[in-house]
């Protein structure tokens, strides 16, 4: 497939699903760090990068991500087409289902 006839992937973006989160976890390890040790810095720059970088490691630890986005089509491939081959998938599985063994 030739670059100009497909439509390119705008969006890709990855959500935390928190009602899947280890909570119990996320705390344990929130506990057993040494915030003293962390946010002790002179420069109030480090030690919130020093923070965010903690809380982003356990969550990205603890908490699981999907991803969601789309793939790249054909330009001639639209929503009609779509339909058409999703009733296409349905008609071929109901076909499948009802023939005997």
């Amino acid at each position: 497939m030739y670059p100009e006839q497909c439509t390119h992937v705008i969006l890709l973006v990855s959500l935390t699903r928190a009602k899947k989160a280890d909570w119990q976890a996320i705390n344990e390890s929130f506990a057993a760090t040494n915030w003293k040790h962390v946010l002790d810095s002179s420069d109030i720059n480090v030690s919130w990068d020093n923070f965010k970088n903690i809380v982003n490691k356990t969550c990205d630890k603890h908490i699981p991500y999907i991803k969601i986005g789309t793939k790249a089509t054909p330009i001639w491939y639209d929503s009609d087409i779509d339909k058409l081959f999703r009733k296409k998938e349905r008609l071929r599985s109901k076909f499948q289902n009802s023939q005997n063994p």
